[in-house]
C-alpha cells in the first residue's frame, strides 16, 4: 500500500574507496544547488513525474492522498547479490497533517532481478502501484515515528505495515527529520540481514534500530528479492485523506562495493532526439525533462553543434518550449552525402544564493548528448523501413482492470514489467534499418504504467511519453524517425478527429481534451516531421496538421493522418447499431450502403488533394510508400480478452467506405504500398475496389506490446478462442470485410498456441502474457532495381537469423501493386 509516488535512483559508476574496507560511493544527491523543478537529476527517476519534485533544496513527494497504488519506487540496479550495501537519507514530514499510517523510506530489490539475471539495468524503473513478487523490500519510517522492514510481496504485507504504523504511542517525525540508514549484509547462505536505524540528523545519536532476515525461499532467486533496483518511497497512508505523500528527503547516499552496482545509466535532462531528413533539410526535436526557468525569468535554451575533426561548429540555438519541453531545429542545406554527428547541449539553471560566487559567472550546468545522422542511401540502393506501433509498458495484471481477473490488484513485477523493451530494441537494431516509423499509440493513457491523472493532464502525458523516449532513444538518435500520434496518444479510446473540432461525445467526432493538451502531444511527437502540406498548416482549434512528404533514399513517403479528419460515426443518417456501442456491429446490415451516407470523410478533402498531387509528382525517388495509423479495412473479426466476434468496426479505416475507396484509389495511382499499425494484429492484404486485388498492398505491423488481442478468423461465427485454431487456409484468400471492402489476405499473425510460439522461438519463452499478444516489429525492404517490395513480420524475440511469424516474408512486384503502376524512371 505504499504510495503511487516513487523515485528510482539509477546507480552511477562507483568511486574508488578512500580506505580499506570502506564502501565506495555509488550515488550522492543533496540538491543544495538544484533549482525548483520536476527533473530530479541524472540519478533519479520519479514515478510519477508529477508526484516528485525538487523544492527549496530538497526532494519532495507530493503524490495525492487518494493515490497509494500500494507501491514504492526504486533506483539503481544491483548486479551482485553477495556484496554489502548501504543506503542513507534524511527524511522529514512535508506537512503537519500526515496521517499516522503514512510511510517513507527505502525500496530495495525492485523488479526482482538484476543484469546478472539477463535483464536490462532499468528493468525495475517503473515498479509501483501493486505489491507482489519482484516488488522488493521496504525499509522506512511511519509518520508516527515507527520503523519497519517488510517484504512487499502480498497485500498482507501492507496490512502488517498499516497495523505497525499505529502500534504503540505515536511519536511524530521531528521537525528536522530523521537520518535513516539501511545496511544489507549477505549471510553467506544465500540470504541477507537487513538493519535499519534512525539517527538524530544533528547529533548522530541512534534513536531506533530494527532488523530482519531475508532467507532463501522455494522458487525465489538466492537473494530473496534483494536483487534489483533501489531507491526511495513515500506513501500517504490507507485512509485516502490528508495532504498526500507529503515527505521531504535530503542528502541521499547509496554505496556498495565495486561490482555490486550496475554501471551508470544516465537520466540526462535531454531524454531523446527525433529527426527526419528530406532532400537537403534536416528537422530535429530534442525532448527534455521539465526544467527550471533561467535566472532572468525566461525559458532555457538548447544549443546544437556539428562535431567536425574533434571540434564543434555551432549550428543553432533554440528555446526550450515550457509547454512540451521540446527544442526544435530546422536546418537548411544539410549535407546528406556524408554521415555526421550532432552534439546537443542544454543549460540547466541552478539555485543562486546571496553571497555565493559562481565559477566564471556561470548560472547553469551544461548537459550534452550525441546524435548520429547517417548519410542518405543512394536513390538506386535498397531501403529498409522498420514499422512499429502500440507500446504498453506493463502487463495489465499488475494494475487490475482490463484483462485482470475480477479487477484484483495482483502481479509479478519480474515478468509483468515489459519496459524498456530491451529484447525488441536489440533485435531490431541488429537489422540496421534505414528509417523507423512509429505509427501510433506510443502512449496509452490507462494503466501503462498508471491511470489518467486529469488534474495534471500534461504532466501525466509527459511522464508516459518520457518512458517511451527512454525505451527507444538509442534507436531514434541514430536514424531518421517518423512518429504519428493515434487515439491513445491524445488520451482517447478511439478518435474520429472531424478536422480538430471539440468533441461533445467521442463517437460524434473531435478531440475530448483541451487543444493545449493536444498541441503538447503534437509538439513532442511530430514537430520534427517535414513541412506540412495542409493549406495554412492548422485546422480547428489551431491544432497543427502534419501530413506531408518525406524523401529518403529511393523512397518518397507520404505521411498521412487518417484519424484527424475522419467523420464521427454518430451521424443522424447512420442506422442504429445492434450492440451497446455506436461504432460496433455484431451483424451489419446486408445493404452496406446504409453505413456510407454521402459526405463522410476519412482523409478529408485537403489531404486527398495532397495525395493526388503526390501520386503524380516525381521527386527523383523510385519507390512510393504511404504510412498512416491504421489499415484501410476492418481486419479484425474477434477482439478483446474474450475474443468476442465483431461484425463491423466503424473505428477501423474500412469506414467510411467511400472515403476508404478514394484513399486506396489514390495510392493505386501512385503505385504505393501502405504501412500502418493500431490493430495489435499483423496482416498483409491487397485491397480491391472494383474487383479483388485490383489495388494496393497494405501491411499492418505487429504491436510492440499489448494486452488487447485481436484475430482475423472470418470462418468463425462464434465468439471465443476455439479449441482448434483456424489454419492459414481458413483466413487467407479473397474476402469481403464487415463493411463491404474487398480484401485479399496474404498473411495474418493470428493468436497461436503456446507450444507453437515456443517452437517458433526455438525454446522457452517468458513472459507468456506478453508473447501471446503476438508482439514484434515489421520490416519493409524496398528494392528499386528489382522493382520489388518485401514485407517481413518479426516476433519481438527474434532478430536476424531467427524465424518470422508464419506466412512471412512476402515479396511482391510493384507491377502487382494495383493496375496503375507508375513507369520506372
Amino acid at each position: 500500500m505504499l504510495c503511487a509516488a516513487l523515485v528510482f535512483a539509477v546507480a552511477q559508476l562507483p568511486a574508488p574507496a578512500s580506505g580499506e574496507g570502506e564502501l565506495p560511493l555509488a550515488l550522492a544527491e543533496d540538491w543544495t544547488r538544484a533549482a525548483d523543478r520536476y527533473w530530479l537529476g541524472e540519478g533519479l527517476w520519479g514515478n510519477r513525474l508529477q508526484d516528485w519534485r525538487i523544492r527549496d533544496e530538497a526532494l519532495e513527494c507530493v503524490g495525492p492522498a487518494g493515490l497509494r497504488w500500494r507501491t514504492a519506487i526504486a533506483a539503481g540496479a544491483w548486479s551482485r547479490a553477495d556484496e554489502p550495501r548501504r543506503l542513507e537519507v534524511t527524511v522529514g514530514a512535508g506537512s503537519d497533517e500526515l496521517e499516522p499510517g503514512a510511510w517513507a523510506g527505502f525500496l530495495v530489490g525492485a523488479g526482482g532481478a538484476g543484469p546478472e539475471d539477463g535483464v536490462h539495468p532499468l528493468h525495475g524503473l517503473l515498479v509501483q502501484g501493486t505489491v507482489g513478487r519482484g516488488f522488493g523490500w521496504f525499509a522506512g519510517v511511519s509518520a508516527s515515528g515507527q520503523l519497519a522492514i517488510e517484504r512487499l510481496d502480498s497485500p498482507q504485507a501492507v496490512a502488517r505495515l498499516d497495523a505497525r504504523a499505529v502500534d504503540g504511542r505515536p511519536t511524530p517525525l521531528p521537525a528536522d527529520g530523521l537520518r535513516l540508514g539501511l545496511d544489507l549484509e549477505p549471510d553467506g547462505e544465500g540470504g541477507h540481514r537487513l538493519t535499519l536505524e534512525a539517527r538524530d540528523p544533528e547529533s548522530g545519536e541512534v534513536l531506533q534500530r530494527v532488523a530482519a532476515v531475508a532467507a532463501p525461499a522455494d522458487g525465489d532467486l538466492p537473494d530473496v528479492g534483494l536483487r534489483g533496483q533501489v531507491g526511495l518511497v513515500a506513501d500517504p497512508g490507507p485512509s485516502g485523506k490528508g495532504p498526500g505523500a507529503a515527505f521531504r528527503f535530503d542528502d541521499l547516499r547509496i554505496v556498495g562495493r565495486e561490482g555490486a552496482v550496475e554501471p551508470r545509466q544516465e537520466l540526462s535532462p535531454i531524454v531523446s532526439a527525433l529527426y527526419t531528413i528530406s532532400g537537403d533539410r534536416l528537422r530535429l526535436t530534442l525532448q527534455m525533462m521539465p526544467l527550471p526557468e533561467t535566472h532572468a525569468g525566461g525559458p532555457t535554451s538548447a544549443v546544437l553543434s556539428i562535431l567536425e575533426d574533434g571540434s564543434l561548429a555551432l549550428v543553432s540555438i533554440e528555446e526550450v518550449l515550457p509547454e512540451s519541453w521540446t527544442a526544435s531545429f530546422d536546418i537548411d542545406d544539410w549535407d546528406s552525402s556524408k554521415s555526421q554527428t550532432l552534439v546537443a547541449t542544454v543549460f540547466v539553471p541552478f539555485r543562486m544564493r546571496e553571497g555565493v560566487r559562481t565559477i566564471a559567472g556561470s548560472t547553469a550546468d551544461p548537459y550534452t548528448t550525441y546524435i548520429d545522422v547517417p548519410r542518405q542511401p543512394a536513390p538506386d540502393a535498397p531501403l529498409e523501413i522498420a514499422l512499429l506501433n502500440c507500446c504498453h509498458q506493463v502487463s495489465h495484471d499488475l494494475v487490475g482492470g482490463w484483462g485482470a481477473s475480477g479487477g484484483v490488484d495482483r502481479g509479478d513485477w519480474r515478468t509483468g514489467s515489459w519496459f524498456p523493451h530491451a529484447d525488441l530494441v536489440a533485435n531490431l537494431a541488429a537489422h540496421e534499418p534505414d528509417l523507423y516509423a512509429f505509427v501510433g499509440d506510443q502512449v496509452y493513457e490507462g494503466a501503462s504504467p498508471t491511470g489518467v491523472d486529469r488534474q495534471n493532464l500534461e504532466l501525466d502525458y509527459l511522464y508516459k511519453w518520457l518512458i517511451w523516449c527512454l525505451a527507444f532513444r538509442d534507436l531514434t538518435r541514430t536514424r531518421p524517425t517518423i512518429v504519428l500520434p493515434d487515439d491513445h496518444d491524445v488520451y482517447q479510446g478511439n478518435l474520429w478527429g472531424e478536422g480538430g473540432i471539440v468533441a461533445t461525445q467521442q463517437q460524434a467526432g473531435g478531440y475530448q481534451h483541451p487543444a493545449e493538451f493536444v498541441a503538447v502531444v503534437e509538439a513532442t511527437q511530430t514537430s520534427h516531421l517535414p513541412d506540412t502540406a495542409h493549406p495554412g498548416g492548422v485546422i480547428a482549434q489551431g491544432l497543427p496538421a502534419r501530413y506531408g512528404e518525406l524523401v529518403w533514399g529511393c523512397a518518397s513517403i507520404a505521411i498521412l493522418e487518417d484519424r484527424k479528419f475522419k467523420s464521427g460515426c454518430l451521424d443522424e443518417r447512420m442506422p442504429e447499431t445492434d450492440t451497446d456501442r455506436p461504432d460496433h456491429w455484431a451483424s451489419p446490415p446486408e445493404d452496406r450502403a446504409l453505413l456510407d451516407p454521402p459526405g463522410l470523410q476519412l482523409l478529408g478533402e485537403a489531404q486527398e488533394a495532397f495525395l493526388a498531387r503526390w501520386a503524380e509528382a516525381d521527386r527523383g525517388a523510385r519507390m512510393k510508400v504511404a504510412v498512416s495509423q491504421s489499415p484501410f479495412a476492418g481486419m479484425a473479426t474477434h477482439h478483446g480478452a474474450a475474443l468476442e466476434r465483431l461484425g463491423a468496426d466503424l473505428d477501423s479505416n474500412g469506414w467510411p467506405r467511400s472515403g476508404r475507396d478514394r484513399a486506396v484509389a489514390l495510392l493505386r495511382r501512385a503505385g504505393a504500398v501502405h504501412l500502418a499499425g493500431d490493430q495489435h494484429l499483423a496482416t498483409l492484404v491487397q485491397h480491391g475496389i472494383e474487383a479483388p486485388g485490383d489495388a494496393v498492398f497494405d501491411f499492418t505491423g505487429p504491436s510492440i506490446a499489448n494486452f488487447y488481442p485481436r484475430a482475423w478468423w472470418p470462418s468463425l461465427a462464434a465468439s471465443g478462442r476455439p479449441a482448434e485454431l483456424p489454419q492459414p487456409a481458413d483466413y487467407t484468400g479473397e474476402f469481403t470485410d464487415g463493411l463491404g471492402n474487398l480484401v485479399t489476405v496474404h498473411a495474418a499473425a493470428n493468436p497461436m498456441e503456446d507450444a507453437a510460439l515456443r517452437e517458433l522461438a526455438g525454446g522457452e519463452l517468458s513472459p507468456m502474457a506478453l508473447f501471446r499478444g503476438m508482439p514484434g516489429y515489421g520490416l519493409v525492404r524496398l528494392d528499386p532495381g528489382a522493382r520489388e517490395v518485401t514485407f517481413e513480420c518479426w516476433p519481438r524475440f527474434a532478430g536476424p537469423g531467427g524465424r518470422q511469424y508464419p506466412g512471412w516474408p512476402v515479396t511482391v512486384r510493384v507491377a502487382e501493386n494495383g493496375s496503375q503502376e507508375r513507369a520506372p524512371d
